[in-house]
């Protein structure tokens, strides 16, 4: 169960670069054509909507996703706390939610360095290829 949570966490943490990467490669061209797009969606649209670009849209989707993972990872720790509460002596129940606690506080680092890493090369990226 361990490795498997680790493995996946780590697997959306690359996925999730692998998506901020993408998203900076974007020809130059069609960035601006995507931007004059939902631009004039944003204005037929009406004032509620502002005039957002690409790179704002795509990093708004990625803050949502780890918020909600992160939601998940409290939610799981909690769960797991409780099991462990409700071990009643029983060593391999509360080995069992110890070691699952210990695996999503390890799969919770390795989200919020993949999240540090995409910010931080994903602006970098951006900044030398697009020259922003």
């Amino acid at each position: 169960m361990k490795k498997f949570l680790i493995i996946s966490f780590i697997a959306l943490a690359a996925s999730l670069f692998c998506t901020t990467a993408q998203a900076q490669l974007i020809n130059s061209d069609k960035k601006v054509e995507m931007d004059n797009n939902l631009n004039a969606v944003a204005n037929e649209q009406g004032a509620g909507y502002d005039n957002r670009n690409i790179d704002d849209i795509i990093a708004s989707i990625i803050r949502l996703v780890i918020s909600i993972v992160g939601v998940v990872f409290i939610v799981l720790i909690f769960v797991s706390g409780n099991n462990w509460m409700q071990a009643g002596g029983n060593e391999e129940k509360a080995k069992k939610a110890k070691d699952t606690i210990a695996g999503l506080l390890t799969g919770l680092a390795v989200l919020l360095v993949a999240y540090a890493l995409a910010s931080g090369i994903g602006g970098l990226v951006s900044r030398v290829l697009l020259n922003k």
